[in-house]
């Protein structure tokens, strides 16, 4: 099976800093590799952030790289937790990082499986027969609301407790991945993207990105565009990974206006100068209980 793939970060339109970060193979694919597709947000302040998502990704490359097992669910599994406790122990070491996590949606592919590890809000679709599916469920207050039937999927996309998530590297020893798998089928394509893409664009919109002809690389640009045009409330990351048997080498991003980082591997974290507004962090765990408080006390007055 061969594969081509491309991916991006971009600082967006509103914070001052990237504190996303993605991992992509750092040699061409052969049909007998294994390879490893890593993305990652970060939360924790200005030094936190950044420095969390690049930790998780280069965690888990050192990790799969140096892990002799076959079972790539495993791996990824005890790569993700490997990565939790690393930025745990540094937040632990250094006072001024105390609180810094991170999002981790990571992709193994070996003999036609994609499997998905995930911890947090990033998400992993599949797009097969033009139509786009979410494999990955989000560790979000949110999230769980609608799975409980609580809120409508609208209600969700507005509601001010929409980015506190629930899960996430760095926030407890032992963090539990979810890890999900996919049979590939040629002409399918992976989507990888931060909440800076599923948050502000439609899923039909990225649907119909992903039916056009557009080289891979092309189509990374545009999914961040349509993000920005939509306000770019937050940073941007992208992975596509398309199963094409007549492809033998990844492709990766060409430099745009909108583009802030195009290494594999390399943190995505460079300064936009200008973006405007004050850098944001997303809520961490410890704000759950609060915010489901809030939550149900909202509900009831609503309701009554």
């Amino acid at each position: 099976m061969q594969l081509s793939y491309a991916g991006a970060s971009d600082v967006g339109r509103v914070r001052e800093e990237n504190q996303d970060a993605i991992g992509l193979p750092h040699h061409p694919l052969s049909g007998d590799g294994v390879p490893l597709f890593v993305l990652a947000d970060g939360m924790g302040g200005r030094q936190g952030g950044g420095l969390a998502s690049r930790m998780a990704v280069a965690t888990l490359q050192e990790h799969f790289a140096r892990d002799e097992s076959r079972d790539p669910r495993q791996t990824l599994r005890k790569g993700v937790q490997k990565a939790s406790l690393a930025i745990l122990q540094k937040a632990e070491d250094e006072p001024q990082l105390q609180g810094m996590g991170t999002t981790i949606v990571a992709l193994a592919i070996r003999d036609g499986l994609a499997v998905v590890a995930n911890v947090g809000d990033s998400r992993a679709y599949i797009f097969r027969g033009g139509r786009l599916r979410q494999i990955t469920e989000d560790h979000s207050l949110v999230a769980q609301q609608v799975r409980q039937g609580l809120l409508s999927l609208q209600e969700a996309k507005s509601s001010p407790l929409r980015h506190i998530i629930t899960k996430a590297a760095g926030a407890m020893p032992n963090v539990e991945p979810d890890v999900f798998h996919e049979h590939l089928e040629d002409g399918d394509i992976l989507l990888m993207c931060s909440d800076g893409l599923h948050g502000p664009v439609e899923e039909a919109q990225i649907a119909k990105v992903l039916s056009s002809r557009q080289p891979l690389t092309d189509q990374v640009g545009e999914l961040l565009k349509q993000a920005n045009q939509a306000g770019g409330p937050d940073n941007i990351s992208v992975i596509l990974v398309r199963v094409d048997n007549k492809a033998t080498t990844g492709e990766m991003a060409n430099v745009t206006g909108d583009l802030t980082e195009k290494l594999p591997g390399g943190p995505a974290s460079q300064q936009d100068p200008a973006a405007g507004g004050s850098a944001m962090t997303k809520p961490f765990v410890y704000l759950v209980p609060l915010a489901a408080a809030a939550l149900g006390l909202w509900w009831y007055f609503s309701n009554n």
